[in-house]
């Protein structure tokens, strides 16, 4: 049994938001809708939560090497290309005339085994640190996306619901042979890396497509982690809009907005207990309410196990 002993609770501003003139109805709607995200997409008809997870998955993998292939493209130093093959381990500048490719069994034998660096690159929600790659595997496999050049390969696997099955992370390095190096990676460590890249752009790369287009991922980013409860340490504070649009988008609006409001609670409540005195630590169980309709407010408690 939980019993709380710690309430948290957060105080809309709807009724100050509805009164002002500044905010209005098309104004939250443009902020708030995903689908006005340009890496975002309409789901299709899959009535299965393992399809639509799979249509996430695929299309997050899209976006990353769409990101990666239109900004080299537009920028002559190929610079954020270039950070992201280091953020992954491939040593020196191997940006030179890259390619990618999409859900591909392989990108040929030549490709592959001229290639001087080979990374298996896997990420998702969590990475178990004792995870074993079986040495020997049967079968074959098609990995999410390729990224190649001259002197270096990454193969990459993305998950947006739970994490790698050790078979497959095998068959995808013997799709690389020898010398292939694994790397496995969390969502929040992907996106602090984006994040981080996104203040230097705007800085080094300011008005730039490329600045334009990671400022859009590290947005889809943040969708995706709402939507897939995934923690990716996005949370950087509660804006006027979020509570605003419960009370003036529809209803499918809104209950989306529920979804990013709560999940934002719950990482602010995390901050609040890393922040908490060492004699209250104890209370680590987190318990999130629902955020209703024309609610005002939405709470959170911190309990401990009793016994």
């Amino acid at each position: 049994m939980c019993s709380p002993d710690i309430d948290i609770d957060i105080e809309s501003p709807v009724s100050q938001i509805s009164q002002s003139a500044a905010v209005s109805a098309d104004s939250i709607g443009s902020q708030l809708d995903p689908h006005r995200n340009i890496f975002f997409y309409y789901a299709g008809s899959s009535s299965s939560v393992k399809g639509r997870d799979r249509q996430i998955e695929d299309n997050t993998t899209k976006a990353l090497v769409n990101l990666l292939e239109l900004t080299a493209a537009s920028d002559c130093e190929r610079w954020l290309l270039k950070h992201f093959l280091e953020f992954v381990g491939v040593e020196g500048d191997q940006a030179d005339r890259p390619q990618f490719a999409l859900q591909r069994a392989t990108i040929g034998e030549h490709a592959i085994t001229r290639a001087k660096q080979k990374r298996l690159l896997g990420i998702a929600p969590h990475v178990d640190s004792t995870t074993d790659i079986p040495q020997e595997v049967d079968g074959a496999s098609r990995p999410d996306a390729w990224i190649w050049s001259q002197n270096a390969v990454v193969c990459v696997e993305t998950k947006v619901v739970g994490t790698f099955r050790p078979e497959q992370l095998a068959a995808h390095s013997k799709l690389l042979g020898t010398g292939a190096q694994d790397l496995l990676l969390t969502w929040r460590e992907v996106y602090e890396f984006f994040a981080n890249r996104l203040a230097d752009a705007r800085v080094e790369k300011k008005g730039s497509m490329t600045a334009l287009l990671l400022e859009q991922f590290v947005d889809y980013l943040k969708i995706i982690a709402y939507r897939q409860e995934i923690d990716m340490g996005e949370f950087d504070g509660f804006r006027a809009e979020h509570f605003a649009a419960l009370t003036f988008l529809d209803e499918d609006s809104a209950e989306d907005t529920r979804k990013q409001v709560k999940h934002y609670l719950g990482q602010f409540v995390d901050a609040v207990w890393q922040e908490m005195p060492e004699s209250l630590r104890r209370f680590s169980n987190k318990k999130l309410g629902n955020l209703k309709s024309g609610a005002g407010h939405s709470w959170c408690t911190l309990s401990r196990e009793s016994g």
